[in-house]
């Protein structure tokens, strides 16, 4: 299962949004300008092929009826008022605290710490040693460590 969010980002002063894509053992953050299904059509061409785990935005209809889930904390949040701390909330705060990026590599940037951080997180991995590992394969022109790998 596949589960996906999205939430306001600044690039350079101007409106972008920044999505999470999330299962068990991997999450990939993605920022771009537009808010569309583009994004969805350009990582997923040809669908899901699994359950996708979403809100009602309408963008999400991009994926079959029969392999959407609508998310359950969206859904208690709409009958309750209550507030969803899910994969999203570390990238709200990092927003909140530097008011987004300044530029596209400061978009990739954000959008590749967020994905290691998450991944790292749901595979039981320490962040300070597997980006310290990366730094020290870069410097030593070495292949660097691989979330991939690591999942196995």
């Amino acid at each position: 299962m596949v589960y996906v969010d999205e939430t306001g980002w600044k690039v350079a002063g101007e409106r972008a949004w920044l999505r999470v894509f999330s299962s068990a053992t991997f999450a990939c953050f993605a920022i771009d300008p537009r808010r569309g299904r583009a994004i969805l059509e350009r990582l997923y061409p040809g669908g899901h092929p699994g359950t996708v785990n979403s809100d009602r935005w309408s963008a999400y209809t991009f994926f079959s009826a029969t392999r959407r889930q609508l998310c359950w904390s969206h859904m208690l949040r709409d009958l309750k008022g209550i507030v969803d701390a899910k994969d999203i909330r570390p990238a709200v705060l990092w927003r909140k605290g530097t008011q987004g990026a300044r530029s596209q590599k400061g978009s990739l940037f954000v959008s590749r710490m967020l994905t290691v951080a998450a991944t790292c997180r749901r595979q039981g991995h320490g962040l300070p040693d597997f980006l310290e590992h990366s730094v020290l394969a870069h410097q030593l022109g070495e292949q660097p460590p691989s979330l991939l790998t690591l999942a196995r």
